[in-house]
């Protein structure tokens, strides 16, 4: 889209105009259907990981035509954007096929990946959730200290400020961003490592966000900020205008294809097909630096379970198999299910991180407990994620013994997933962390490691 952006935009003004409504039951849901049913697209949940190329390049090719007959929906002015197939084109063969987030000698390099790549993926860690304000900048220094973390969403809540609730639109929340930016700041130079990229989008307004955009808050030029296709394939002028912010600022930005599976975006084959779509939409759209993709279940907001994983394994091999842009972030997305310092949390990091390997995605980890618990976000789930994504890129294991070793880690957990309590217990950030040194705690290290042990059993030898 280099040089079009207005050129697409202005068609929120010219396009077929209706009512959100009749997008989502008259035009978005039958072609869903539709194109669900020409590719005969199918959801096995025994393979969690794809095991056909065939049915992976159908997906694309569904996902391509759902973007076409539908276009992105703006709920600003109720009117379609469309785009023809040679714009399209046009725009994929143009698009970047690696980029570079964060400064210096932190920089973050994103190529492009292919299934079963063997090369070491890239690792994102994330805080969220709502954080002690006393504590933040012990949860921020323990992020930047850990080395698997290559880019980072310093992203903990703060829910209050100045003696107040900090309320989306108000003044506190401004206050809230400039003192998360500020200590974000700190913590990676404290840390050794002041170019690292930070990927945060915690205002909900889009004052607040500008109000901390500039250099004097703390951020950098290398840093990423969030722009959403809403769900699902929709805009809106708020969020052209945080395109044009961070285009004025010179910030990147980073979009995830996501589905909320049983939700909108119906079951999973066609929440795959819904996903990938909505990565075309970033591309057209928004100019993106970074790309991901965030699946969740639609009935207990997890990243993790059998169907979440599901949709993105599939539609992130369909993308990484027929595109030739920089690599995809993949599941969880930094969230899981599980409280920090049990042994579900790193099971569940687990089993995205095989499935991202071999479906040539990066991998990440962090925050626990669905990111609604305060003091949720611990750093040593990315390090464990990046450690078994490596080693499934090392060793080269194909996609039926993947299957296999996710299915292992979906078995220790889905039980309580299904039964809406895999959320319970756990603990705080400053309950398995030390607060001075920044470190796990013995307990925490022992369940990392029984974890790691079995997996070694499991056939993943060369996991250090």
């Amino acid at each position: 889209m280099r040089g079009k952006i207005f050129t697409y935009w202005n068609r929120s003004e010219s396009g077929p105009i209706m009512t959100e409504k009749d997008f989502d039951l008259k035009v978005y849901w039958p072609a869903v259907k539709k194109v669900v049913k020409k590719y005969n697209i199918e959801y096995n949940p025994d393979e969690v990981v794809p095991q056909s190329v065939d049915q992976i390049n159908d997906i694309y090719k569904a996902a391509r035509e759902l973007f076409l007959e539908v276009g992105v929906f703006n709920v600003t002015t109720g009117r379609r954007i469309t785009w023809t197939e040679k714009e399209l084109d046009d725009t994929m063969k143009k698009f970047p096929s690696e980029m570079t987030v964060g400064e210096g000698r932190d920089a973050c390099h994103f190529d492009h990946r292919v299934l079963n790549d063997p090369r070491p993926a890239n690792c994102l860690g994330r805080v969220l959730g709502p954080q002690d304000p006393a504590l933040l900048d012990r949860v921020f220094y323990a992020y930047a200290s850990e080395h698997r973390i290559d880019h980072c969403c310093f992203q903990g809540i703060i829910p209050y400020i100045n003696g107040a609730k900090v309320r989306p639109w108000s003044p506190h929340e401004i206050s809230a961003e400039l003192k998360r930016v500020s200590e974000m700041d700190h913590a990676r130079r404290r840390a050794g490592r002041p170019g690292m990229s930070d990927w945060s989008s915690a205002p909900v307004s889009l004052q607040a966000a500008m109000a901390a955009m500039n250099s004097d808050s703390g951020m950098r030029k290398g840093d990423v900020r969030h722009i959403y296709i809403m769900p699902h394939l929709k805009t809106s002028y708020e969020q052209f205008t945080r395109t044009m912010a961070t285009f004025a600022f010179g910030h990147h930005q980073w979009g995830i294809g996501q589905a909320y599976v049983g939700g909108l975006s119906g079951s999973p084959n066609m929440a795959a097909v819904v996903s990938c779509a909505e990565l075309f939409a970033y591309c057209m759209l928004y100019n993106p630096s970074a790309l991901g993709l965030w699946t969740a279940d639609g009935m207990y907001f997890a990243t993790t379970s059998r169907t979440a994983l599901w949709v993105c394994f599939h539609a992130g091999a369909a993308w990484v198999n027929n595109t030739n842009t920089f690599s995809l972030d993949g599941a969880p997305y930094g969230v899981v299910a599980s409280g920090p310092c049990t042994e579900t949390y790193f099971w569940e990091h687990a089993a995205a991180a095989i499935g991202d390997a071999v479906t040539g995605m990066n991998s990440g980890g962090g925050t626990g407990w669905q990111s609604a618990l305060t003091m949720g976000a611990t750093p040593i789930g990315a390090r464990f994620a990046s450690e078994v994504c490596d080693a499934v890129c090392e060793a080269q294991i194909g996609w039926k013994e993947a299957n296999r070793l996710v299915n292992y880690c979906l078995d220790k957990y889905m039980d309580r997933m299904d039964a809406h309590t895999l959320h319970e217990g756990g603990k705080r950030f400053d309950e398995c962390y030390d607060v001075e040194t920044c470190e796990p705690t013995q307990e925490y290290l022992d369940l990392y490691n029984k974890v790691k042990n079995e997996l070694r059993e499991q056939g993943l030898k060369n996991l250090g």
